[in-house]
């Protein structure tokens, strides 16, 4: 499903993805809110079978659903544009800046996609373990968590080869704007290590909340932001001091977080709750809670801010 945000409230069907337009989109910037600000269904439901993971880059989303083992590609409208076949195994996607490619990895193997047709123009099945994965800011390589291998994976998209980081328990893995800076956080060790790419070595290792999960990074360079699944909470952080300034309380089992690109919200998928919640990013607290699904495992921001796309496994 989709949803408009300004969303109390949406229906969605199982397997679904929901897109929800962002707050204050229109007319000058909204004041710091006392209230939540109100959400309108946009009354879109596309069916996905079990979907884990979503990407979005320039017009395109695509979303990955490992049961069937395949990738639907979609316009930014919603349109469904094409499904491809994906690697058994396959837990993770990503779509290019520009849109044109996706890269979707796993345990079994890695590969990059033309998302015109789906078909294969590079890849590696040297079984990476990758459970997320990510594009450079500049579309030029990829960044791969490898759990399997707890290391960072930075691999040059037509070659595959990579250079490898060692981290502790990689979950997932988000670039500062400047790409000096990589922030990873380790599930099991309740840190978050933040890589120096100059130096190309780990370097801080921040204590968050428990189990940390998912990162982004703010627009601006200055944020980190780390779900605690284990702690119900989004630790953020000061990317120059590498410490925590603050703790934001959101909804059950958190699971993704993105960071809207003009830099106002921030989103998180509240895996336990089956909600998604919008923190203010200039005062670091939550400014609404917006029903979904009754699982939303992952989420992502539109390149213009207007909208949020969220995956629901479940009814």
């Amino acid at each position: 499903p989709l949803v408009a945000l300004a969303v109390v409230t949406a229906t969605l069907a199982a397997g679904a993805i929901s897109w929800q337009s962002l707050p204050g989109q229109t007319g000058p910037p909204p004041a710091p809110p006392t209230v939540a600000p109100a959400a309108t269904a946009l009354g879109i439901v596309t069916p996905v079978e079990d979907p884990s993971a979503i990407g979005v880059g320039g017009n395109r989303v695509a979303v990955l659903a490992p049961d069937t083992a395949t990738v639907t590609v979609f316009d930014l409208a919603g349109t469904q544009l094409t499904t491809f076949a994906s690697d058994p195994g396959a837990a993770a996607v990503a779509v290019s800046p520009d849109g044109a490619t996706a890269v979707v990895a796993g345990s079994d193997s890695v590969t990059v996609h033309d998302l015109a047709d789906g078909r294969v123009v590079a890849g590696a099945g040297d079984g990476p373990g990758a459970v997320a994965v990510t594009y450079t800011r500049d579309g030029k390589r990829m960044l791969l968590a490898d759990l399997g291998g707890s290391v960072i994976r930075d691999m040059e998209l037509v070659s595959m080869l990579s250079v490898r980081t060692p981290v502790l328990d990689p979950q997932d893995v988000a670039e500062s704007p400047d790409g000096r800076q990589l922030f990873v956080p380790n599930g099991r060790a309740n840190t978050v290590t933040v890589v120096d790419t100059v130096a190309g070595r780990a370097g801080a290792v921040v204590q968050v909340g428990q189990f940390p999960t998912a990162v982004t990074v703010s627009p601006d360079g200055t944020r980190a932001y780390v779900t605690n699944s284990g702690s119900d909470t989004v630790s953020v952080l000061d990317t120059a001091t590498a410490q925590v300034v603050t703790t934001v309380p959101v909804g059950d089992a958190p699971s993704d977080v993105a960071a809207s690109p003009d830099g106002a919200w921030i989103y998180v998928a509240d895996n336990g709750s089956g909600t998604v919640t919008v923190i203010d990013a200039a005062t670091a607290t939550v400014a609404a809670s917006v029903p979904v699904g009754a699982s939303p495992v992952a989420l992502t921001v539109a390149p213009d801010s207007s909208r949020v796309y969220v995956v629901d496994g479940t009814t």
